[in-house]
């Protein structure tokens, strides 16, 4: 193969786009990620019952939570896996059984199939002085990386 005889020189580009930037979303808006599309519809914070509260210093959180899958396959949703809240200082929230007990929709988990949707609420327990919370839908298990959620 003959490439020439003279050689061609070009710059680079000044922005490779190889910086990853966290792009932070808000409540009620589609996130299309790996053929899913993630929706946090609402967020709440329930008080507790009388025989299910929060420890001292804690709140509940209740997101409600939408998955669609727009893709071409069978996609498995385990929220206790991959969803989570984190604060401005970073600290991690994962799901809390008790905050869970109270609230009257169940976990948005299932097999979706192509064009199938799921909706559920996944309860939390953070500190009441938290602030800045996100919710994170970890979509790693597919290799496809985080959605963020601000809540606040």
């Amino acid at each position: 193969m003959n490439l020439g005889g003279t050689p061609i020189v070009m710059d680079p580009p000044s922005d490779l786009n190889l910086a990853h930037r966290q792009e932070i979303y808000s409540v009620g808006e589609q996130i299309e990620i790996t053929g899913l599309v993630i929706q946090v519809l609402g967020v709440s914070y329930p008080s507790g019952t009388d025989f299910v509260k929060p420890k001292e210093d804690y709140k509940f959180v209740s997101v409600d939570v939408q998955v669609e899958n727009q893709g071409d396959s069978i996609q498995e949703i385990t929220s206790i896996v991959q969803m989570y809240l984190k604060d401005n200082t970073g600290e991690k929230y994962t799901f809390h059984l008790g905050a869970q007990s109270i609230i009257d929709s169940g976990l948005p988990d299932d097999e979706l199939q192509p064009g199938e949707r799921i909706r559920g609420q996944i309860g939390f327990q953070v500190p009441t002085d938290a602030e800045g919370l996100i919710f994170v839908f970890d979509a790693e298990i597919f290799g496809f990386g985080k959605v963020f959620v601000g809540l606040e």
